[in-house]
């Protein structure tokens, strides 16, 4: 899996590498998909479940969002030093997802 550092906004403290995360696809407009993140619907989180098929619903492959620049890791971190949760996202390859 990916190892991943991550940076908190509210105190700048830079947490240790972790690893794992989900996956998800970034679009150039809104979409109504179920899986769209409600803060910005352009982002479609790849779940566990039907990841697969929620990346063909919206147009893509994992393989084709990788060339395209739009397959992003995303994150749920905390701060170890304030306690803050935010969300990270990084573009990465999809077969990173594969282990």
């Amino acid at each position: 899996m990916i190892s991943h550092q991550g940076h908190c906004r509210s105190c700048h403290y830079a947490s240790a590498a972790t690893f794992g995360g989900f996956g998800a696809v970034v679009l150039d407009t809104p979409s109504r998909d179920p899986h769209a993140d409600p803060a910005d619907p352009r982002v479609v989180f790849l779940l566990d479940d039907d990841g697969a098929e929620t990346i063909i619903r919206n147009g893509y492959t994992f393989v084709s969002a990788t060339l395209a620049g739009r397959y992003l890791r995303v994150f749920d971190v905390f701060c170890a030093a304030c306690g803050r949760l935010y969300r990270q996202r990084d573009i990465a390859p999809a077969f990173a997802q594969l282990g």
